[in-house]
C-alpha cells in the first residue's frame, strides 16, 4: 500500500515533525507530583500536546513511507517492512506522554490502528507469497476498513486539536511609508 496517506499531514508543524520522528518524543513533567512533596508539577498544554501528538503521527507517518521504499528498492517485502515499521510508530506512540484525556484515548485508538495494519501487512504477504487471491481480496477489504476508522480517528484529532493543525495566518502586512519623493529641483533665474 505505498503511496497511500497513513496518518495526518498537518501544515505548520514541520519543525516539530522533525524534532520528534527522531524517537525522542516526550513532554518534561507530564506526571501529576508525588503527594508527598507537596509540590504542583505543571502540566504541559493541551495545545502542546496536540502538537507533539500530531508531530509523532507525522514523523511515524514518513517512517512507514520510507522504511517501505528501502524495501522496494532493496528488493525485499514493502508488506513486511510496513509492518515491522507500523508496530515502532505504535510503540513511540505508546511511550509519549500525553495528559489530556481526549488524546490519551484517540492516541489509544490510533495505536490500536497501527497494530491491525502491521497484522494485516504481514497477513497480505503471507497471502501474497502463496498465491491465495481469495485471502489477498479479504485482506486488501481489511485494509480498506482499517484506512476508513483510520481516517475518522484522525478527524477527530483534527476536532480535538484545531489550534495546533491550523496555520498560522500571515501577519497583517504594516502600512508602508510612500516611497520618498525626490526634492523638487531649484532652479535660478
Amino acid at each position: 500500500m505505498p503511496g497511500r496517506p497513513l496518518g495526518l499531514m498537518v501544515a505548520g508543524i514541520a519543525l516539530l515533525v522533525a524534532a520528534c520522528s527522531s524517537g525522542q518524543a516526550n513532554v518534561q513533567g507530564a506526571g501529576p507530583a508525588p503527594e508527598d512533596q507537596g509540590q504542583q508539577v505543571a502540566l504541559p498544554s493541551k495545545e502542546s500536546q496536540c502538537a507533539l501528538l500530531i508531530a509523532v503521527i507525522n514523523g511515524g507517518v514518513q517512517h512507514v513511507d520510507n522504511e517501505a521504499d528501502k524495501a522496494k528498492a532493496a528488493g525485499e517485502s514493502e508488506l513486511m517492512a510496513m509492518k515491522n515499521a507500523l508496530n515502532r510508530v505504535a510503540d513511540e506512540l505508546e511511550r509519549t506522554v500525553l495528559a489530556d484525556e481526549a488524546l490519551l484515548r484517540l492516541g489509544g485508538f490510533y495505536v490500536g490502528s497501527l497494530r491491525v495494519q502491521a497484522t494485516l501487512a504481514e497477513e497480505l504477504s503471507v497471502a501474497l507469497a502463496r498465491g491465495d487471491k481469495g485471502l489477498v481480496d479479504k485482506k486488501t477489504e481489511a485494509f480498506a476498513q482499517v484506512e476508513t476508522q483510520e481516517s475518522a480517528i484522525i478527524g477527530d484529532i483534527n476536532r480535538e486539536c484545531p489550534t495546533a493543525i491550523l496555520p498560522s495566518p500571515d501577519p497583517v502586512p504594516s502600512a508602508a511609508p510612500p516611497p520618498p519623493q525626490p526634492a523638487p529641483v531649484q532652479t535660478t533665474q
